[in-house]
């Protein structure tokens, strides 16, 4: 049997019959990638970057300070905040009555959520790793072990932008750097810089390799969940309407990114 655990972002933990609860394999993901970003950073700050300070130029840890501090507070601010998390309905209910919504003159049939016990709003789909319903549901991220929904997509979107950014310059200064000391024998002070090197572009590439490409998100207005998205899509082909949620790219934008949110 299974024991159900409620929690800030695992709603549901099963335990299995070996004693290991279902969410210490994510969380041991996440904080592995954390780790991971922190000690490389602190590897590239101490060799490569320290040195081009000193012989080449102030701009290289600047420009790179400016890009990793805003990197690793949207991860934290993504890891942490509620995703938009629905509360779930009684116990005992059943959705034997189709419910319906009018958006823009649009009627969408709301579906009901055999696990949450309640009709879900356009756009808001169960997440099956946390077990939980979340308002415009966009992915689960492993690489975070949280949801991105509408309570977090912003810090989800800034998080990858500064760590492209991030991870763009600093292949560029270890290139830099090696470039600089080619005429050495590879002494010890060059072997340290081949990590970050290295690693610098696969990190942002496998996050929107597992993800959505959020800014698609962010300029369309719809979810683009996996499997759930096509019964939305389906829903206006049929219809052969434009995305009623749509406000034109530059509203869509701010929508995502700059306006204030409102309440739960």
């Amino acid at each position: 049997r299974a024991l159900a655990v409620r929690g800030a972002h695992t709603a549901t933990a099963m335990i299995p019959a070996r004693g290991v609860p279902r969410w210490v394999l994510p969380s041991l993901l996440a904080s592995f990638h954390f780790s991971s970003l922190v000690a490389l950073s602190g590897l590239f700050f101490s060799f490569p970057c320290s040195w081009l300070a000193v012989h080449v130029s102030l701009a290289f840890p600047l420009v790179t300070g400016i890009l990793f501090i805003p990197a690793v507070a949207n991860l934290l601010l993504a890891s942490f905040t509620d995703p938009g998390i629905l509360h779930r309905g009684a116990e005992g209910r059943a959705g034997l009555v189709i419910q319906a919504l009018r958006v823009k003159e649009r009627r969408f049939d709301l579906h009901w959520c055999q696990k949450c016990q309640y009709y879900c709003p356009p756009r808001t789909f169960h997440c099956p790793w946390c077990n939980v319903c979340v308002e415009e549901f966009d992915h689960h991220c492993k690489w975070l072990n949280n949801c991105i929904g509408c309570r977090n997509f912003r810090f989800f979107f800034l998080f990858v932008a500064f760590l492209c950014g991030y991870n763009v310059v600093v292949l560029a200064s270890c290139i830099t750097y090696l470039v600089l000391n080619s005429h050495q024998s590879l002494p010890l002070k060059l072997q340290p810089v081949q990590v970050p090197a290295l690693t610098s572009g696969g990190r942002p590439a496998s996050l929107l390799c597992q993800s959505p490409v959020p800014c698609g998100g962010a300029l369309v207005q719809h979810s683009p969940a996996h499997r759930l998205l096509g019964l939305f899509c389906s829903q206006l082909r049929e219809e052969s309407r434009a995305n009623p949620f749509d406000l034109g790219w530059a509203r869509n934008w701010y929508a995502a990114l700059c306006a204030p949110q409102g309440p739960k």
